[in-house]
């Protein structure tokens, strides 16, 4: 990767995929079973969102690495419901 990816254009990525809405959650909890990513007073984190809680929560040093360990989580919530993206290797060429 040329440059640091920040959440921006993580979610440009994903629009532009068309990953469905219901797959992802951006600073909350979402409507089902989703992969999400927050910033929380300057810890970025990735986690899953199931029920109204999150789990598998992992915090990061930087928006880069949390964007691409989001993108990553995502790919493979994803693949468990057949639809094989390969978000990473977008996110590499930008």
């Amino acid at each position: 990767m040329s440059h640091a990816i920040n959440l921006e254009e993580t979610l440009a990525i994903v629009k532009k995929n068309r990953v469905p809405e219901s797959m992802y959650c951006i600073g909350g909890l979402g409507k089902g079973e989703c992969v999400g990513i927050s910033d929380e007073n300057g810890q970025w984190q990735t986690y899953y969102s199931e029920r109204g809680a999150r789990t598998s929560v992992k915090t990061y040093a930087n928006e880069n690495d949390a964007c691409l360990a989001f993108l990553k989580q995502l790919e493979l919530h994803l693949k468990d419901y057949g639809l094989r993206l390969n978000l990473l290797a977008e996110a590499a060429s930008n």
